[in-house]
């Protein structure tokens, strides 16, 4: 496997990893019904992990998948580019990610407040009834 190979591989993976991981959590809030703290630790979590691939996610697949030594670049005499596509992929898997726990969090504490008013009585009594 050629290193261009690798790191359109690993770049993919930065894209995808987080929103992949969101959008399974999610789902599994939602079906199991959102109760308590879990839509608080889901965004929070889904924050966090936004931040962490945003910061962090290019520098440990640089390091990971390492250019190959090439000497034109290694006596600085060149501006080496190669690994800049996994600096690309962060930052947009970090946004998506971001914006996908928010999407998801509007819509899962959408879907706890509705709720318990759906199953709640209605207000009043039949129509006609004086409200006393």
């Amino acid at each position: 496997m050629t290193y261009e190979t690798a790191s359109l591989i690993g770049s993919v993976v930065l894209v995808l990893c987080g929103p992949v991981g969101v959008i399974l959590v999610a789902t599994m809030i939602g079906r199991r019904g959102v109760r308590g703290r879990s839509l608080q630790l889901f965004v929070v979590g889904g924050v966090l992990a936004s931040v962490l691939i945003f910061c962090f996610g290019g520098a440990f697949f640089h390091r990971l998948i390492p250019p190959p030594y090439d000497p034109a670049f290694a006596g600085g005499r060149g501006l080496d580019l190669r690994g800049f596509i996994f600096v690309l992929a962060e930052m947009f898997g970090g946004c998506l990610t971001f914006v996908l726990t928010l999407v998801y969090g509007f819509v899962l504490g959408r879907k706890k407040r509705r709720r318990p008013a759906e199953g709640a009585a209605p207000e009043g009594g039949p129509p006609g009834d004086p409200v006393t």
